[in-house]
């Protein structure tokens, strides 16, 4: 059997649940207070944690949010051992990540049913998080393989072709090579951008929620950078005709560096998920100093499934449509929307339409 911690106060009760435990051939530590249990627990790493509310020294709560603070102790089932039903303090737990409660006094069976339930519930997760990384890892090996070694594999080939070749090619043909080792030049940059830009915004969110982006430079006409842009990308597609562009302007608190790659990344996906011949349609709204853009297209859509699973290198269906990119389009959008204090929402019907809205707070001047 495994280890579980008992966090309370009062000797009698820890004695008491720790025989318990012991007689169904659990390994057991107990701590007096929610500052040792927090010592302890980053120590031995139980497999799960029972822990009072009220104590002294240091509460559950604190306890409780110091345990998901860390990486070594987040994922670690915890369950509060409370004699309080007031709907508050569940209330409170929960928001702060407690698994379940138990109400004091308590059977065996009782105790022994919270453990069951919550050790299932880490297996199921353990082995969800286990698909999710083999299909991470599918997916990274075949996007890094093409994406990357694609645009190399044609710069080195023509290069070396241009430069063995160089005498015998007419004007036109050497201009025709230094065409398309520039476009694979420039595909491959962008690429290496796009990476180092998400795994900035991923450490940003995850080691430092405290570092605010630097907005000294907000955008004062976003509807101009909008409309410049998503033409651009029309045109790369070949859908100038489908584009369809509603725009209300307003200066906003992010920059246009930041502005431009979300809707370079949000319209390049409407373009490239939806087929020629249908519309693609954005609209830019203002309402309680809040700027509203959205792109709406009628492609192949997403699940609610997928829409769960979006994050970095995560591409659905990749074989069946030979597409192409690394799957960063939507969560580098999603990230930078969030780093300014933004909003990003989607939703899609499979086949049918997709629509994503971002959100970002408007200029303080804006009346």
């Amino acid at each position: 059997m495994g280890t579980i911690l008992v966090v309370e106060d009062e000797a009698g009760i820890r004695d008491e649940i720790m025989e318990m435990l012991h007689y169904e051939h659990w390994n057991t530590i107990g701590a007096e207070n929610g500052r040792i249990g927090v010592e302890l627990a980053q120590q031995h790493l139980p497999d799960l944690i029972f822990c009072d509310i009220m104590m002294p020294v240091q509460d559950g709560y604190t306890t409780l949010a110091q345990l998901r603070g860390s990486v070594a102790t987040a994922t670690i089932p915890f369950v509060f051992l409370t004699a309080k039903s007031d709907r508050r303090d569940w209330r409170k737990g929960m928001e702060l990540g407690a698994d379940d409660y138990l109400i004091k006094p308590f059977t065996i069976e009782e105790l022994l049913n919270s453990i069951q339930t919550q050790l299932k519930r880490q297996r199921l997760w353990h082995t969800r998080l286990m698909q999710n990384l083999d299909t991470l890892h599918s997916n990274v090996s075949q996007a890094f393989t093409h994406e990357l070694l694609t645009p190399l594999n044609g710069i080195l080939g023509f290069s070396q072709f241009l430069q063995s070749e160089y005498s015998t090619l007419h004007r036109s043909e050497i201009g025709e090579i230094v065409h398309y080792i520039h476009g694979s030049g420039d595909r491959l940059y962008k690429l290496i951008q796009n990476i180092l830009l998400i795994t900035q915004l991923e450490l940003s969110q995850k080691e430092l929620p405290s570092v605010k982006p630097d907005t000294a430079e907000n955008t004062k006409n976003p509807a101009k950078l909008i409309m410049r842009v998503l033409q651009e990308q029309a045109k790369i597609h070949e859908r100038s005709e489908d584009l369809r562009m509603d725009l209300e302007d307003a200066p906003l608190t992010i920059s246009q560096e930041d502005l431009q790659k979300i809707v370079e990344e949000l319209g390049n996906n409407a373009f490239k998920f939806s087929e020629s011949k249908t519309p693609v349609h954005v609209v830019a709204a203002v309402s309680n100093r809040m700027y509203t853009l959205q792109f709406i297209d009628q492609g192949r859509g997403m699940t609610a499934e997928q829409i769960s699973n979006i994050g970095p290198y995560m591409q659905f269906e990749r074989q069946q449509y030979q597409q192409t990119g690394l799957g960063l389009g939507l969560i580098l959008a999603k990230r930078l929307t969030e780093w300014h204090g933004g909003h990003f929402f989607l939703e899609s019907q499979s086949h049918q339409q997709t629509r994503v809205c971002v959100t970002f707070p408007c200029e303080e001047s804006l009346v």
